[in-house]
């Protein structure tokens, strides 16, 4: 498809003058994260968890409360911090 002339010089001249914040989308309102559903809640061998059901895994460690994305990434962060 071909633009006239005309349209295309309005187009880029728009564009030269505009400031860059009226180029911008307006960003999407902030939503807070979907909360997953509890399946089980815990304690094995002293530490508190809670397991969800999108699979993730929140854990209290000595240094806080963590969450990770499964199981298998909080088995390796307790080996590598062991």
């Amino acid at each position: 498809m071909r633009f006239p002339h005309r349209a295309l010089g309005a187009v880029l001249r728009y564009h030269r003058a505009a400031p860059l914040q009226d180029r911008r989308p307006e960003p999407a309102p902030a939503t807070e994260p979907h909360a997953a559903a509890i399946l089980k809640s815990g304690v094995v061998d002293g530490m508190a968890y809670t397991l969800y059901a999108d699979g993730s895994i929140e854990a209290k460690l000595p240094h806080g409360t963590v969450r990770f994305g499964s199981i298998a990434e909080l088995r390796a962060h307790i080996e590598s911090n062991s």
